[in-house]
């Protein structure tokens, strides 16, 4: 019989996970599917901007210039989208003016 490994010794699972290519869609996609599927709120960057903002740095790249050399830069646009489905679930009244700001209501 082989001896079990002491829970002490195994390494603790990532609390987040690993950062790779195309990780901001596929949070997108979660963030997104949170909502429809029942989360209250979020907010955060727009990605066709932000993926706008990537072509503008890819252009630029394939033009030749040094990735190097170019910007960083942070998400100017940001989106908040509300789930009023879930809101009445847990009773939370939302003011008209916090409705109105939203980017994308779900009824």
């Amino acid at each position: 019989m082989k001896d079990a490994v002491p829970a002490a010794t195994m390494a603790p699972p990532p609390s987040s996970p690993p950062k790779t290519r195309g990780s901001l869609f596929r949070r997108y996609v979660l963030l997104f599917s949170s909502i429809v599927g029942g989360a209250f709120l979020s907010y955060g960057p727009n990605l066709d901007a932000m993926f706008g903002r990537a072509a503008f740095h890819v252009d630029k790249t394939l033009k030749g210039a040094l990735p190097g050399a170019l910007p960083i830069e942070q998400p100017t646009r940001f989106e908040l989208v509300l789930n009023l489905k879930a809101a009445r679930a847990l009773e939370i009244d939302v003011p008209s003016t916090f409705l109105v700001s939203a980017d994308e209501v779900i009824a």
